[in-house]
């Protein structure tokens, strides 16, 4: 156990209180948070100075009485002391787990004026039970039906990982420390229970940061996200076409995309090189799903052009020397991407069974090009049935609106959260679009991170944004032979 006279922060010190006070231990039936020592696997700096505890909470909220799980929280310090409230980091995914990410953010710098809680939700990276998959790391068939039979085993109820659940987690911790005040940043997936969170203690959340978001509309998240991967690459399409270098490189590659989807819908291509594997047989459909996660990152999004015309030409030269493209090995203690989790949240959250009919009345109104997207998005709402049964009835509503300050930030190239759409209606609140970037802007850009940190050192005051003036359109890859 961690003494309390060595650990540093706001949080850890409202931990150490509870934990040394007789009315904590008094109540062994309700939620606590226990300090423990960081695990050795946490890629950290030395200079960094973190603090890690496990939130106990029932598995079941309706049976309290029932298994008790444990939430991995780590704490980094703020540099100096007191600037701003503690920011809470909420990951995406659903699924990824926010301490494979502390590195991230201490490269960037965002904790020199306050402390950063970052918390494994309940299934996912170093919180126990975890619902990661690694049957999806191996060559197994059914691997889906493998790992929920595995997990069913261990007495995990499946259903008990919803975003009502993994809220209440949240709550308890801010509660059991007696955070007054705190600061909530949301990516993805994690804007959702941001804003649910904020709903149950809008008195105790003093800002909102809200990255790649997709919020309320009369669609569905799935419907949207495939209208919004069609929209980001017709976006690189014209965007390439506008660059004089790109254009000369890479003419028609509009034209080109298409044609090379309907070759390799009718003759898949065996590709002998791609990361992380040797050898990779494509169609039509995994190309535009390949497509679409390079368009969510940074290091990948300004390859798609040459890519595609590699690809198309069969050229396994130009494709060898695309090496931001390899996917290095993670040789990290934790998986950071639980499957189950985000199995469990998807189906239960989003995969509403109206949204059937509407995902094949929206790939009728597609490009055919498209349309393997639509089969994709039927093929998850299918797994949910395997995974637990079904899926979500209805899609879980959001709020619409909320009155605390928020600032919301979109990537040009967003595949999954577009720019369009309906929007949040915050008092006050502002939207700022990074020209550069897909799915995630907070930790890719140097600019986000000044209109964040100037928005949470004066919420109610519309943030300096003058560096999204200097900003550049996106410079695309061009190959050796171009």
């Amino acid at each position: 156990m961690v003494k309390c006279e060595t650990l540093i922060g706001v949080l850890i010190v409202a931990v150490c209180t509870l934990l040394t006070s007789d009315s904590a231990r008094a109540q062994p039936d309700s939620p606590t948070i226990e300090l423990i020592d960081c695990p050795v696997s946490l890629s950290v700096p030395r200079a960094a100075r973190i603090s890690c505890g496990r939130l106990q909470v029932p598995e079941d909220r309706s049976e309290p009485s029932g298994r008790w799980i444990d939430v991995f929280v780590a704490v980094v310090a703020a540099e100096v002391d007191g600037a701003l409230p503690p920011l809470l980091y909420l990951a995406g995914g659903p699924g990824d787990a926010a301490s494979s990410e502390i590195a991230d953010w201490l490269e960037a710098g965002l904790h020199q004026s306050q402390d950063i809680i970052f918390v494994d939700q309940r299934g996912s990276g170093r919180s126990v039970p975890t619902l990661n998959c690694p049957e999806f790391d191996m060559p197994v068939t059914d691997r889906l039906v493998v790992c929920r039979d595995r997990l069913l085993a261990d007495g995990i109820s499946l259903v008990a990982y919803d975003l009502d659940s993994i809220t209440s987690d949240i709550v308890d911790l801010i509660m059991a420390v007696d955070l007054q005040s705190l600061n909530i940043y949301g990516f993805s997936f994690g804007a959702r229970l941001a804003l649910r969170v904020t709903e149950r203690l809008p008195e105790r959340v003093n800002a909102l940061v809200l990255d790649s978001a997709s919020y309320p509309s009369d669609e569905s998240v799935i419907e949207l996200a495939l209208a919004n991967a069609e929209r980001a690459l017709q976006r690189v399409f014209a965007d390439c076409s506008s660059d004089p270098a790109c254009a000369h490189a890479y003419p028609r590659l509009q034209a080109l995309f298409e044609q090379v989807v309907a070759d390799m819908n009718r003759a898949p291509v065996v590709l002998d090189w791609f990361p992380p594997a040797a050898e990779l047989q494509l169609d039509g459909g995994d190309l535009l799903r390949l497509l679409r996660a390079m368009l969510a990152e940074s290091t990948r999004l300004p390859f798609i052009p040459a890519f595609v015309s590699a690809v198309a030409e069969g050229d396994r030269e130009a494709l060898a020397r695309m090496g931001a493209l390899r996917i290095e090995d993670d040789s990290l203690a934790v998986d950071d991407h639980s499957e189950g989790l985000y199995m469990s949240l998807v189906c239960a959250e989003v995969a509403a069974a109206a949204a059937v009919e509407r995902i094949l009345s929206t790939a009728e109104s597609m490009p055919s090009t498209y349309v393997p997207l639509a089969r994709s998005a039927l093929e998850l709402l299918e797994d949910c049935v395997m995974w637990n049964g079904g899926f979500a009835s209805k899609e879980r509503s959001l709020p619409a609106s909320i009155s605390v300050p928020t600032l919301s930030l979109h990537g040009r190239y967003d595949p999954v959260a577009g720019l369009y759409g309906s929007a949040l209606q915050s008092t006050p609140g502002w939207r700022y679009v990074d020209p550069q970037l897909g799915h995630g802007v907070l930790l890719d850009s140097d600019c986000a991170q000044h209109i964040t940190l100037a928005f949470l050192s004066d919420p109610s005051t519309e943030p300096l944004h003058d560096c999204l003036l200097d900003l550049q359109p996106l410079e695309f890859y061009i190959g050796e032979d171009h």
